[in-house]
């Protein structure tokens, strides 16, 4: 699920997308109107009615755009301190704050802290302003069909493909990210369908509004994914960090072990008490950096799977909590 793009920049960043955008790319590895072929047959298998995949797959043709974007993602040519200047702006902890206010004020109970989806909801879409211009339909299906990871994205196709066919879009062909994701929090089609819920009862789960739906969908997927309200998501080590340098990751399962060396957080504060196996995470970058995650910064991998942004995630929920 992309992050959401920050003001810094702005021109600059635009003018290297553009660039990025006009760059030829290679020839497809698979005819694509036979991956349609094989792709409308899965999902007929599936149940989707053949007039759902006339209005979905008839005429699609490949977008160069998304082959190009899925190569260059921020989390990967990014530095830490880049991305998360771009993700974690004053202005971006302010109207979170005010949007924590509102999600406590309405009293509704998640199985994740309130705090934790609004920082979800700040780092995938800069809170609602930012979901993405991109055919849905159309960047899956250039992903499934492409080389690079096409079980991935074939999985995600044919989810939306079923979706369309329940009627969760009505009759329009769904918006989101070049990745196919979705809404205010950027699901991706799987998850919306297996943990979507739906509680009015009218067919469909709301993503484009910051409602109880929106946030009950994505507390049950952390929920499910491990995430656990008693338990801390990681910190930032002081560095040198004794008995772990480098680059490489380090893997300890007992707190004594950390307290023995002698580890403290940035701040030179003590570590947070975690329960359950941790690891040390360091960024070879000027300056360099390390952070010590627990169990919860792993939940938050099967929501993105990139480091930065879980780090930027678990930074942004600390500063709603004001935990610093």
């Amino acid at each position: 699920m992309p992050a959401g793009h920050g003001e810094r920049g702005v021109a600059v960043r635009g003018a290297l997308l553009v660039a990025l955008l006009l760059q030829p790319i290679s020839a497809w590895p698979l005819d694509f109107s036979e991956c349609i072929t094989d792709l409308r047959h899965e999902a007929a298998s599936l149940g989707v009615a053949p007039r759902t995949l006339d209005f979905a797959l008839t005429g699609v043709l490949p977008d160069d755009r998304v082959i190009r974007l899925d190569r260059h993602q921020p989390e990967r040519v990014l530095t830490l301190r880049a991305y998360q200047q771009r993700l974690l702006s004053d202005a971006r902890v302010q109207r979170g704050e005010e949007e924590l206010r509102r999600l406590d004020a309405r009293g509704a109970h998640y199985p994740v802290q309130n705090a934790l989806l609004v920082a979800l909801w700040g780092i995938e879409t800069d809170y609602g302003r930012i979901t993405g211009e991109f055919d849905t339909v159309r960047s899956l299906t250039t992903l499934a069909c492409d080389a690079r990871r096409p079980v991935f994205f074939r999985r995600e196709l044919l989810a939306l493909l079923q979706l369309i066919e329940s009627g969760q879009f009505g009759d329009e062909r769904p918006s989101g990210s070049w990745a196919g994701a979705l809404g205010y929090l950027q699901f991706l089609p799987s998850v919306l369908q297996r943990h979507g819920r739906d509680l009015d009862g009218d067919g469909r789960v709301s993503i484009f509004t910051g409602n109880d739906e929106l946030f009950a969908t994505a507390a049950r997927f952390l929920a499910d994914s491990g995430w656990r309200q008693d338990q801390p998501w990681g910190a930032e080590l002081a560095l040198p960090v004794a008995g772990c340098a480098g680059p490489a990751e380090c893997r300890y399962t007992d707190m004594a072990q950390w307290r023995g060396l002698g580890w403290r957080d940035r701040q030179g504060q003590g570590l947070p008490t975690a329960a359950g196996p941790a690891r040390v995470i360091h960024f070879d970058e000027s300056p360099p950096r390390a952070f010590v995650v627990f169990s919860n910064f792993e939940a938050l991998l099967k929501w993105n799977r990139s480091t930065k942004y879980a780090i930027a995630v678990g930074r942004l929920h600390d500063a709603l909590t004001d935990q610093r």
